[in-house]
């Protein structure tokens, strides 16, 4: 009698073969997923290096500059040109006397009262971009708050008008004096910094805080936006 197993693989066998594969293939997608996020992680770490170049070349650059007011120039890297935005901190409003709350509400700021009694809390603070960024919701806020209103900031009323160049070279005056620079390649990776400049042949500027993320935008929607102290 002929065997009835003949020219088939039996239950047993193909159970295995189909529990083989499955261990290959999820191996397979784990080395694969491994593999890209390595490749992710270089990417980053990349970005993260010609933006810290960008960066020291942005500080020498402006503090042998003269010329004042929010300025924008480009820095090539190895990953292409990077744009750096720089705002000195003192052109700011003071944190201390808060925003008027007309100007919150043109901002998008859906409670406007709320966000002064904030603002006026951190009068003798000095907080980030960051946390003055995130003290609201509305969009507007989120992107132009930290260029209108500064721990830093001396002034009374802003106007945020087109940025400038850096000029001519100058000779040591922004001695002491508080920017924010904010260097971003194409692919959208950003180095955010505070800095304050200290003078020395080795050191342009020394770094108060900093922040590395990659963002979506790149237009500044900031221009012509406006605020006077409450």
């Amino acid at each position: 009698m002929a065997n009835r197993t003949d020219g088939y693989i039996s239950a047993a066998a193909l159970a295995l073969v189909l529990a083989m594969a499955t261990i290959v293939g999820a191996v397979s997608f784990r080395g694969v997923s491994a593999l890209r996020q390595a490749q992710r992680d270089l990417g980053k770490l990349q970005a993260d290096y010609a933006l810290a170049g960008a960066q020291e070349r942005a500080m020498a650059m402006l503090a042998a500059g003269a010329a004042d007011g929010r300025q924008i120039f480009a820095i090539p890297t190895d990953l292409g040109t990077a744009t750096v935005l720089a705002e000195p901190e003192r052109d700011k409003l003071r944190l201390a006397d808060g925003v008027r709350e007309a100007d919150l509400a043109a901002l998008g700021v859906a409670d406007p009262h709320a966000l002064a009694a904030r603002l006026t809390a951190l009068g003798s603070l000095f907080p980030s971009p960051a946390l003055v960024g995130q003290l609201a919701a509305a969009p507007d806020w989120r992107a132009c708050g930290p260029s209108l209103i500064s721990g830093w900031g001396e002034a009374h009323e802003v106007d945020l008008g087109q940025f400038g160049s850096p000029g001519q070279r100058g000779a040591g005056s922004r001695l002491g004096q508080v920017w924010r620079l904010r260097a971003r390649l194409g692919s959208g990776w950003t180095d955010e910094r505070l800095v304050r400049f200290v003078g020395s042949d080795d050191l342009a500027a020394a770094v108060i805080w900093r922040s590395f993320k990659r963002q979506a935008s790149a237009a500044d929607l900031c221009v012509g936006k406006k605020a006077q102290s409450a």
